[in-house]
């Protein structure tokens, strides 16, 4: 059985969602996840280089709010 990305996507913001104020004294803490396709995963640059792209658009959203 194959599973399809959209099966854990409503998972997978709401758990950044709770985390997004969470706060360990005075330490904020920062979640942040990406789906990828298991026919790509093998690559392990392609991985690093999707979260890397998730992280400059996070970075991208705060500067302009």
């Amino acid at each position: 059985m194959r599973v399809k990305k959209e099966d854990y996507n409503t998972i997978l913001e709401l758990l950044c969602l709770k985390s997004s104020e969470l706060k360990i004294g005075e330490i904020e803490v920062n979640i942040s996840g990406a789906i990828t396709d298991t026919s790509f995963s093998n690559n392990l640059e392609y991985m690093i280089e999707n979260l890397f792209e998730l992280q400059e658009e996070n970075r991208n959203k705060k500067k302009y709010l």
